[in-house]
Order: C-alpha cells, then structure tokens, then sequence
C-alpha cells in the first residue's frame, strides 16, 4: 500500500515536500534515520497532505495516510506501549525521540491508514489509538497539523520498534466510529442550542434597536441583513470557505469548523465550533451580527451607526441621512402637534 506524506526540512520552514512510498519504505527510512547535533537540526514528518504541501498560516491537513502519537511524560517506555499496541494487533512503528533517555523515555507511534483518509477522520483515530495506550499522549498528538521530528541523537540509544497487524482504522473501527458519532452528536446539539438562544437573543437586539427609532426610521439591522450574507461577510474577514464550511483565521488546526445554519425564518446564521474565534460565543449569528463582532468589536452601537452610513434607500440616500431627516420631520411634527394641542387647549 502507497502512503502520502509529507516532509518538512526544519521547524521554520512551513514549506514541506510531499512524498508517496510504501509503507515497508518509510519503515526502513524511519529505521535508518541519520543523527542529528541537535532536535532543531532534524527534519519533521507528516503522515498526511496540506494545501499546496505547507503548514503555514491559512493552511490545512487536507488528507492522511497514517496518524500519529507523541509521547513524553516520561514513565512508559516504548516496550510497555508496544506491549498493548501488539494486544491490539495495530500495524504501527514505535521509534524514540531526540530528548529520550533511559530514566525519561520518549517516543512517537506512526500507525498507517489503510488508504488515505479526510483529515478530519485524523482526531478519532488519535483518540482510539490513546485510548489503547491509557490515554497517556501528549496533547500536540491530537492537533490535526501537527509535524514531528525524526532523527537519532548521538548521544542515545534509539528505539526502533516495528509492529505487525490491522491498519489502524481497521483495527480501531469500532472506537473511532464511536468518538466520531458521539462528536457529531455534540455538534449537533450545540447548533441546535445555538439556534434556538440565537432568535432569542436577536429579539432582544432588535426591540433594544427599535425602542431608539421614531416614526419613518427604517432599521439599519434589518436592512443590513436584507442587504448582506453571512458567508461574504466571512470571505472578507480571512474565513476560508472549505465545502459548506469555513476555516477560522485563527485556526491552529487548520480545520473547518464554522458552519452554516439555516434558521425557521429562512435565514442563514454561521457558527463556530472553534475555540479561538471572536464568533465563537455558543450562538448562531445572522450578517449584522458578524458585522458587529468582526468589524466593530462587538460594540452594538458603533455598528449600527456604521450600518446606517453604508447602507441606502432606493432614491440613493444614505440611510443615514434618510433617518437623520425622518427624526428631524418628527422632532417638527411633534413640536407642531403640541403646539396645536396647547391653542385647543386655550381654547376649550
């Protein structure tokens, strides 16, 4: 079987080379690494693909060909784990890293894929593959564009362990089935909840909004979401359409994890599962929402007056402008009505 990967010449370069071989080649090339004077000098490996072969800013895992583990608490050595990923009958090798020693072991498992896979299949195998190991990785194993160093240290003895058995997704389809669906599980009910808090939370945004309007105001939320989408407002904010979703900027994970929901009003609202994305609050939000958080801080106010500027009636008017003149008409009407009020007054 041919696995894609991908190799990266140092930490700093996010420009890597992606590579095809099989799987006994790139266990002899794990075997036979070269030493290396220092863990910075050595390059990294990914057993995936990214966007044009780089991890750098914007990018994503699009594919893998194998997962892998990190290990560096220092209390396992590479034989225990080999020990239970061999009762597992996982196909995977097991090899030690640069700071490994024999009182602190440290090392890495690649387990192949047995055909490549979308990348975002990586985090329930991660997890299956943890859980036969105790649950003991460390947490970088777990981020889908995470790259790790190969090489020897000089000054150690490297571990190289070669076990035979299932690819890893087929040998851990139950588990990884089961993280998968209860995952989607949470998602779902997190956009539900999302949802259902949203209409409430824009009922309240919106009577806030029209308590401030007078007679012949027209709403600049209401126009503005009339006028503008969701998934536009996104593109111009560095959100990377990937299918129907979109990539957070801020994304370390370089995985799409804001969708898009469509409300019983018709009306499309986007939601974040990042964690690390300024809409990312557990609610769903419609254009003028995204419009307020990403362009003016969340500052309410400061939003609709913007909106108000940007936007324009059919005669080509600011609207702005237009409810600047509908307030002045009525602050006009009012003093009028209370003029004519107090005349009927002396009157009677």
């Amino acid at each position: 079987m041919k696995i894609d990967y991908t190799i990266f010449e140092s930490l700093h370069n996010p420009q890597g080379t992606k590579n095809t071989t099989s799987w006994a080649d790139l266990c002899r090339m794990l075997q036979d690494v070269p030493a290396y004077q220092s863990k910075a000098a050595q390059p990294l490996i990914k057993l995936g693909t990214f966007d044009n072969s780089s991890r750098g800013q914007g990018s994503s895992l699009t594919a893998i060909g194998g997962v892998e583990i990190d290990y560096d608490a220092g209390n396992v050595t590479a034989h225990s784990a080999a020990k239970l990923l061999r009762q597992a009958g996982i196909e995977c090798v097991i090899c030690s890293t640069y700071t490994s020693r024999m009182d602190c072991p440290k090392w890495r498992v690649f387990a192949p894929t047995s055909r490549t896979l979308p990348a975002e299949l990586r985090t329930y195998l991660v997890s299956a593959l943890d859980g036969v190991l105790g649950n003991i990785a460390a947490r970088e194993s777990y981020t889908p564009k995470q790259t790790f160093f190969y090489g020897r240290n000089p000054d150690t003895s490297y571990v190289f362990l070669h076990l035979k058995g299932e690819f890893v997704d087929v040998a851990l389809k139950d588990a990884a089935n089961a993280a998968y669906l209860a995952d989607k599980r949470a998602q779902r009910q997190r956009e539900e909840l999302a949802a259902t808090t949203c209409l409430r939370a824009e009922t309240q945004r919106n009577r806030k909004a029209a308590g401030r309007l007078v007679v012949g105001q027209v709403s600049p939320i209401d126009e503005f979401n009339n006028s503008h989408d969701v998934r536009s407002i996104l593109k111009t904010h560095g959100y990377r359409a990937t299918g129907s979703k979109f990539v957070a900027p801020a994304s370390s994970s370089g995985m799409a994890g804001v969708v898009i929901l469509q409300g019983d009003d018709g009306r499309d609202r986007a939601f974040s599962h990042h964690t690390n994305d300024p809409i990312a609050d557990g609610l769903a939000h419609d254009a003028f929402d995204l419009f307020c958080i990403l362009d003016h801080g969340g500052d309410e106010w400061a939003a609709i007056q913007a909106a108000a500027k940007l936007l324009t009636t059919s005669s080509g008017e600011s609207l702005h402008s237009y409810n600047r003149n509908a307030y002045r008409q009525n602050r006009t009407n009012t003093k009028a009505q209370a003029a004519l009020d107090k005349i009927k007054g002396v009157a009677a």
